[in-house]
């Protein structure tokens, strides 16, 4: 068992306290402009500025070995990630002076030509190795991409590849003399996912600028010591370029060991591909703050599906494995979170009755299936009722335009003191749930916002409950639909159909009340109205189906 973890300039650096203080003042800057990616000068790409690390700030030494002590009680080996070369910003936020692109407003790429740059990263890995004891370290080295027109001088070079080699056997060799392997990406030394000789961009202003390519075979064979445990993130099957098992087959024959890295459930022809000796397992990733909220909405299938590839010899069909994991979530959100549901402590659960709020549906939706009476998740109870052909209380997500159905519904009833709301809810269309590094300034807006709760209480206080896509909510067709976009993983599935039909899915979302005391008098569900995704698009039109309301009763 191993955890890779990136550190950048997050741990407080005797050597090097201004790298700290560049760090806070460059994770700030980022924060406060609400950017997630960079550009260069003239518009060139950059990435991976990994702001979320350590939330932007810096943990004391204590702090960091003692995560690493507590990893290594429970038999996992922690791997330190110190991006070199490339995605060096923490390195450059104030040394400028050893960077490839000087003139960018946050440098990313480091010169390895200057042996001053050397001093500084063999400074920075000694003091991690010092604190965190690592068997081995990964030195990034991905997506090397510097614009070559616009390097100084001494940076200049004739051939990039041999540059990006000399780099890695510089680190290698200063990490083998210490008795500590190397790890690195190996995007860059296949040109089959890199390109050959310098590769050409073009911003979206149409800018065009050179960046290098990958090494070749024979740089690869000179420059790249054998012992180099390869994380492989291109082991996908289609596209013009991947060609995932032709990659890992040549850096098999290469001689390297290797692992698939971003690994997903998803890859083709795992049962052949996994008995190679060359391929020693996989990790998938999470390039974000590593909190639960993340976490949950993100990367519980990866996590999920990925142990059962990695651990198991038997993995089922994408939508099985779905199935099974979405029905997993109450558990897994119980050790991760490590604090019960009301529903969960014993106190009877109470059914409310929402029928008189029920409306007509609409057009695509059909709960003609649905069954009515007493439904249970878990120990979640619900009263599902029929109320003239109306099953829920439909209120729309408008998007572009609108539809005929309500964008609100009030006075829904409750008028108790309850420690919990348990709503039983679905949306009517599927909607998105980006990855957190979309938005590394607002996490929680990277899922689609399709309505909120309100819970108002009697002494006029509201409390409002975000209705997120794949966080605590998902489209009522859901397990009929193969591949979605996400679990949410702060829900129950129900099915709610009756024998022989057609399968139909609500999902049961359990929410504390923070006012224990206090009477809760009525709920309203709003729709949200022109909600912007993290590509700035307007979100389409949907609709929140809510079926039915309980709580837990106060003990």
């Amino acid at each position: 068992n191993k955890v890779i973890i990136e550190v950048d300039g997050a741990m407080r650096l005797d050597r090097h306290p201004e790298l700290n203080a560049g760090w806070i003042e460059f994770t700030k800057d980022l924060r406060y402009t609400r950017r997630s990616m960079l550009r260069g000068p003239k518009g060139e790409e950059e990435n991976a500025v990994h702001t979320d690390t350590a939330d932007g700030g810096v943990l004391e030494k204590k702090e960091v070995a003692g995560i690493a002590d507590y990893a290594r009680r429970l038999y996992i080996d922690v791997i330190p990630e110190l991006p070199s070369l490339t995605h060096s910003y923490y390195f450059l936020t104030r040394h400028r002076e050893l960077a490839a692109n000087p003139k960018a407003e946050w440098p990313d790429t480091y010169c390895p030509q200057n042996p001053n740059t050397y001093k500084l990263v063999f400074d920075v890995f000694d003091e991690y190795i010092n604190v965190m004891k690592p068997k081995m370290i990964s030195i990034g080295h991905d997506e090397y991409r510097v614009p070559v027109k616009d390097v100084p001088p001494g940076c200049q070079a004739q051939n990039w590849g041999d540059v990006y080699g000399k780099d890695v056997k510089t680190l290698h060799d200063y990490l083998e003399v210490k008795g500590i392997k190397t790890a690195m990406w190996g995007d860059m030394l296949m040109e089959r996912n890199r390109g050959k000789g310098l590769r050409r961009w073009v911003t979206p202003a149409g800018y065009g600028y050179d960046t290098p390519g990958a090494l070749t075979p024979e740089q690869v064979q000179k420059w790249i010591p054998k012992d180099i445990l390869i994380f492989n993130w291109f082991w996908q099957e289609g596209g013009v370029r991947n060609r995932g098992e032709i990659n890992e087959l040549d850096f098999a024959r290469w001689g390297f060991r290797q692992v698939y890295g971003n690994f997903t459930p998803r890859i083709k022809n795992y049962e052949r591909r996994s008995t190679r000796p060359s391929i020693l397992g996989g990790f998938p990733s999470a390039w974000v703050a590593p909190d639960e909220f993340n976490f949950g909405k993100d990367l519980m299938y990866s996590f999920l599906g990925c142990a059962n590839r990695l651990w198991s010899s038997h993995w089922p069909d994408k939508e099985r494995l779905l199935g099974i994991a979405q029905g997993l979530m109450p558990e897994v959100r119980w050790n991760l979170s490590g604090e019960a549901l009301p529903s969960q402590d014993g106190d009877p659960v109470v059914p409310v009755d929402i029928a008189s709020h029920f409306g007509p549906q609409m057009k695509g939706v059909d709960l003609s299936g649905m069954k009515q009476g007493e439904i249970k998740a878990g120990r979640k109870v619900f009263q599902l009722a029929n109320r003239s052909g109306k099953r829920a209380v439909f209120v729309q997500t408008v998007g572009e335009r609108k539809s005929s159905l309500p964008v609100a519904a009030n006075g829904i009833r409750i008028g108790a003191d309850v420690s919990s709301l348990i709503f039983l809810h679905a949306a009517a269309r599927p909607a998105a749930n980006h990855h957190g590094y979309r938005m590394l300034s607002n996490f929680p807006d990277t899922a689609d916002l399709l309505g909120w709760y309100e819970v108002v209480y009697e002494d006029g206080f509201v409390v409002t409950i975000p209705i997120r896509y794949g966080v605590n909510i998902l489209e009522w067709d859901w397990i009929r639909k193969n591949g979605p976009r996400s679990l949410a993983y702060q829900t129950e599935m129900a099915d709610v159909s009756k024998q022989g039909q057609a399968p139909v899915s609500f999902f049961a979302f359990e929410w504390k009340n923070p006012r224990f005391g206090k009477v809760i008098k009525e709920i309203r569900l709003k729709g949200t109205t022109g909600f912007k995704n993290p590509q700035g698009e307007t979100i389409p039109n949907n609709a929140i189906l809510l079926t039915a309301v309980s709580f837990v009763k106060r003990r």
